[in-house]
Formats: structure tokens, C-alpha cells, sequence
């Protein structure tokens, strides 16, 4: 019994495969995102991007998917020498956009050898409603009296 417990003790059992990924791998830290704007927020969208290896600085190519044609995707995300990790910025027109409507935008990066990255991403946007009081007015009741705006 005391021979088997340590025959699978083994200097080998600690070998794997090592797997050097290229300064190109690059993935979405999500699947997807929302944006709901209104008048006075920016028309644009960051998404964050990571990599495995920051050694060199590194284009990686994003193809998108735009039916609507008010998105401007770049066409790579660009990684600085040393940096595991940047940002992608979506601009639009936010006037073009049609108040209520959902905008979807997909993108999507180049395969990498590992499965389950996340190299695919979903950006809907909305462009949200302009509110405005509806009556303006002198209120009273039996507790007392207001004004509302």
C-alpha cells in the first residue's frame, strides 16, 4: 500500500505544452454592450480589448457588420509595445439615429488557436427619447397648496 501511494508522484506529471501566444491574439473582455444616449452624452463607444503576449507593438484587424451605415468602426485596434491591453472608440452621428430604435453592430477579431476567446462583439445602441415637462401649473389640495413644472 505505501508503494502505491507514491508511485504516481512523478517529475513529469508537471510537463505540458507551453503555448506562446503571438502579440496578435487579441479578444473582447465581453460579448456584448449597450448604449442608451440621449442630447447631451457623447456619440461615441469605447469596447476594451486584451492580449496575451504585449511583447511588441501590434494591428490587429476587426471586420463589422453595419446595416444601418451611421458607425464608424476602425478597421484595426492598435497595440502599444508593452501593453496587454486597449480600447476600440465607435463613433456616430447621434442626430441620424432614430429616437426608440435598437442599432446593432456586430465585430468581430481574427481566430486565435485557444477556443472559448471571445472574438465576436454586440453593440446596440438607442437613441433615448427628449423628455419635456408636460403642464405646468398651481396645485392645492387639503394639504396644502404647490406649483409643479
Amino acid at each position: 500500500m505505501l508503494t502505491f501511494s507514491f508511485s504516481a508522484c512523478n517529475d513529469n506529471d508537471t510537463e505540458g505544452v507551453i503555448y506562446n501566444a503571438a502579440n496578435t491574439e487579441a479578444v473582447f473582455t465581453t460579448a456584448k454592450g449597450s448604449y442608451f444616449y440621449n442630447a447631451a452624452d457623447p456619440g461615441e463607444y469605447t469596447i476594451t480589448l486584451m492580449r496575451g503576449n504585449a511583447n511588441g507593438a501590434a494591428s490587429v484587424a476587426i471586420t463589422s457588420t453595419d446595416e444601418s451605415g451611421y458607425f464608424n468602426v476602425p478597421a484595426t485596434a492598435n497595440f502599444a509595445d508593452g501593453e496587454y491591453e486597449t480600447t476600440l472608440t465607435i463613433t456616430f452621428d447621434k442626430e441620424a439615429l432614430e429616437i426608440g430604435k435598437n442599432y446593432a453592430i456586430a465585430m468581430q477579431l481574427p481566430e486565435v488557436p485557444i477556443t472559448g476567446k471571445q472574438i465576436s462583439y454586440t453593440l446596440t445602441v438607442t437613441r433615448d427619447y427628449t423628455w419635456e415637462p408636460y403642464a405646468v401649473g398651481d396645485y392645492s389640495s387639503v394639504l396644502g397648496d404647490w406649483s409643479a413644472e
